[in-house]
């Protein structure tokens, strides 16, 4: 027994020194904004290390970490091999920088350039939104919910605060209808919006408390974006 833990003690050492033992290859998809150096680094292992140095689910959670990326999945291949397939979160709407470049925002609130010679998928504009951080990153996470076909319709989102509605936004789409609500309202009357702009001539649709309809050709649009009796109600409700 002495002599066969002897053996399988020389060989542990002989394979631990040898070739088979390291990482060969390290094969890393799906990135589109993170390079692959960044997340080689990020993973804490690189070719030539122990293929045991590290376990898939640490490699993973240091992936997962990078700014752009919503998770990673390795898988550790014996001989020498590591794959890294990483999912960065999606874009939702462009924005102009005070510089006057334009830039994508992703779902978690992160700004990065267009991938140069790529084309720009149609996504709506966020105009006028300096100030207004916290919210834009509440909009960012509600916009990757609304369905694609919605989403490339919208061609601008304005914010448009009020006493009563203080995170109220202005939507402009492609389809030419004004629509007031809220980003708090916003999951609830996506499919009411959905409905609308699918079966109705162009105009003012307001989606607060209470959803209104009104094609351009009914009168003048309302500059606050709600009715004097929703404004009022909700200035009554602050006060009470």
């Amino acid at each position: 027994m002495l002599l066969l833990l002897f053996f399988m003690i020389v060989l542990a050492v002989l394979f631990f020194q040898s070739p088979l033992s390291k990482i060969e290859r390290i094969e890393i998809a799906g990135h589109r904004y993170t390079t692959a150096e960044e997340i080689g680094q990020a993973i804490g292992v690189s070719v030539g290390d122990s293929f045991f140095a590290a376990t898939e689910s640490a490699m993973e959670r240091r992936a997962a970490a990078l700014p752009y990326i919503r998770g990673a999945e390795v898988d550790k291949r014996f001989p020498g091999t590591v794959e890294v397939s990483v999912a960065e979160y999606g874009e939702v709407a462009y924005i102009v920088g005070r510089d006057g470049v334009l830039k994508a925002l992703l779902e978690n609130n992160e700004e990065v350039l267009p991938l140069p010679g790529e084309p720009l998928p149609p996504l709506p504009v966020l105009v006028n939104w300096e100030g207004h951080e916290e919210l834009r990153g509440r909009l960012a996470r509600q916009l990757a919910a609304i369905p694609g076909l919605l989403l490339a319709d919208i061609s601008e989102i304005n914010p448009d605060p009020s006493v009563s509605y203080p995170d109220r936004i202005r939507i402009y789409t492609r389809s030419r209808f004004s629509v007031t609500t809220t980003v708090s309202y916003l999951p609830a009357k996506i499919e009411t919006m959905r409905t609308i702009i699918g079966s109705k001539p162009p105009g003012y649709l307001t989606l607060l408390e209470a959803d209104t309809y009104r094609p351009y050709d009914a009168g003048t649009e309302a500059e606050e974006g709600e009715s004097p009796q929703e404004e009022a109600k909700a200035e009554g409700g602050a006060r009470s």
